[in-house]
């Protein structure tokens, strides 16, 4: 088993609170062997307006691959992705 691979990410938004701090939203999901991201859910977060957003810019990051997953005679596998996306104002 791998340990889970972390990506996050900052996205300038319109959206955060009027006291103009970042807002933080945690997704969990699992990466197939052909490199899908597929059960996408949300752990935290800091404004639940944002899940839908956060949800679509792990979405945009379409193929992913390893390369311990490509090399000769090497069966390749899931991975679980954490997301932390950042909406900064």
């Amino acid at each position: 088993m791998t340990p889970p691979w972390r990506v996050r990410t900052r996205v300038g938004s319109s959206l955060g609170n009027a006291s103009g701090s970042i807002q933080v939203v945690v997704l969990d999901g699992m990466v197939s062997p052909q490199g899908e991201l597929g059960e996408l859910q949300v752990l935290a977060s800091s404004n639940a307006g944002l899940n839908q957003s956060a949800r679509e810019e792990a979405a945009k990051l379409k193929r992913w691959q390893w390369q311990g997953d490509v090399q000769p005679g090497a069966t390749p596998q899931s991975h679980e992705v954490f997301f932390t996306v950042e909406f900064v104002p």
